[in-house]
């Protein structure tokens, strides 16, 4: 496959309303990072982040221009706790959201609404292409493979497919390309029709993938999914070597948004449809998965500091875990 490697631009929305806003601290309060230094107190199991690593991690000045700093995670008891503190801080409706969270290297999953039912948008493309990967991997397509094109097939959107002149047959080298960097719509949707004409129901196949098939009637209308179904794929990719040339992709995702924020190394995939914004994402260190995060909303148009914030506090609790076990 061809993967172009991209330039991330960080897109700071500084003109967020207020309400949206927690209290801004100064950059003065952000945690030293200019040299690392271990404690001995076994009680607090403390760390201070070397300068490389920590600069490594997040992406301080979107931080700094958002007025985000990082959080003082000893106010808490555990990560689902200051989730909600986080949710409280930017008034969030519980009921208007729905969370899920696996640490890959503890086990620790955490839920909120996981089994709700709202629209998915554009992260089913993740889960899709996963399932062309193995279909490829069965020897039933490559990634050479020409897909026709259907002007039936066309939904405007960002992504050169959906731009340019059409063309009859697309590979799905650059199909799943388009589909997962920039979002197109076409290219999807030309890759959706395909696999249903050719290999049956993707509602269907999308529960086989993950194995999991307690889900009500509403699933199986329109672009309905849950978190859980959406994080045990992140699950399933993120564990299998197999699924590599699709986190490729995910990790080149464009513009830096939401998840990506404020965190670096994270493979991403968003969905938006109107009021309601969604991400979904696999954290990378050192070149190993560490956890998956999925958000979705619910006709509630949550700002992208709030989204951004959440996988910041998600980032900062699993590393400190980390360090404290280690």
């Amino acid at each position: 496959m061809h993967f172009i490697k991209l330039t991330l631009v960080t897109t700071l929305c500084l003109s967020m309303m207020s309400q949206w806003l927690p209290v801004t601290a100064s950059a003065s309060n952000w945690p030293d990072i200019t040299e690392s230094i271990i404690t001995n107190d076994e009680a607090d199991k403390k760390i201070t982040l070397a300068a490389d690593t920590a600069l490594e991690r997040y992406d301080y000045d979107a931080m700094a221009n958002l007025g985000v700093e990082n959080h003082d995670l000893s106010e808490h008891n555990s990560l689902r706790e200051a989730i909600y503190a986080l949710m409280a801080e930017y008034q969030i409706d519980e009921s208007q959201v729905a969370i899920a969270y696996t640490n890959l290297q503890t086990g620790e999953n955490i839920y909120i609404n996981e089994d709700e039912q709202m629209i998915v948008a554009s992260m089913y493309k993740v889960p899709m292409i996963a399932m062309y990967i193995d279909l490829i991997n069965q020897g039933v397509l490559s990634w050479d493979s020409q897909l026709p094109y259907s002007e039936d097939y066309f939904q405007d959107g960002a992504g050169d497919i959906t731009a340019e002149a059409k063309r009859d047959y697309y590979s799905l080298d650059e199909l799943a390309y388009q589909a997962i960097v920039y979002s197109d719509n076409t290219a999807s949707l030309i890759l959706y029709f395909y696999y249903v004409n050719n290999f049956g129901s993707f509602r269907t196949a999308l529960l086989d993938f993950v194995d999991y098939y307690d889900v009500p009637d509403l699933y199986y209308q329109d672009n309905y999914g849950s978190a859980y179904i959406m994080n045990e794929a992140l699950v399933k990719i993120a564990s299998n070597p197999i699924y590599e040339p699709l986190t490729d992709l995910m990790m080149q995702t464009y513009p830096k948004q939401l998840f990506s924020l404020f965190v670096n190394n994270m493979a991403t995939k968003y969905g938006q449809l109107d009021e309601m914004l969604n991400d979904s994402g696999i954290y990378y260190e050192d070149g190993e998965p560490v956890y998956t995060l999925v958000l979705m909303t619910r006709d509630a148009n949550y700002p992208e500091i709030f989204i951004g914030e959440l996988n910041l506090l998600v980032n900062e609790w699993s590393h400190e875990y980390k360090v404290a076990n280690n």
